[in-house]
This record gives C-alpha cells, structure tokens and sequence, in this order.
C-alpha cells in the first residue's frame, strides 16, 4: 500500500513539472524570437549609421574640395590686384 500511494504521489508531483517545463519552453521560445527581431533591428540600424558616416564623409569631402577652390580663387584675385 505504502508503494502505490508514494507512486500515486510521485505522478502527482510530476505533473507540476511537466507544466512548469512546457511554459519555460514556450517562455524560451518567446524569448528566441525577442531576440532575433533585436538582432535584426541591430543590422537595420547599423547599416543606416553606416549609411549616414559614409554620406557624410562625402559632404565632407566636397567641402573640403570647395574650400581649396575658393582658396584658389582668393589667391588668384590678390594676384591680379598686386
């Protein structure tokens, strides 16, 4: 009798537990699905920022070339008037 009531306790017990694990799964599995879509925000966003800091050495590359003209311009001016 004592061995069928710890077995009848036993399944008892594990019921919880088949339950407790079959939500950590499903928790687990929300979680893994979180974490993609961050992955993929992460690549979306660096691939903007790599965007922007390539655009921007581009406009910084025009202004330097605009500078060294107008540079060129001011001094070929004061030539003229010297």
């Amino acid at each position: 009798m004592m061995v069928l009531e710890l077995e009848f306790r036993k399944g008892i017990l594990k019921f919880p537990l088949c339950s407790l694990s079959a939500f950590d799964m499903e928790r687990e599995r929300e979680w893994r699905q979180r974490e993609n879509a961050l992955k993929v925000q992460i690549a979306q966003l660096e691939a903007t920022l790599k965007a922007d800091v390539g655009e921007k050495g581009s406009i910084l590359d025009k202004l330097t070339e605009e500078k060294g003209n107008l540079v060129f311009c001011a001094k070929a001016t004061m030539d003229c008037y010297q």
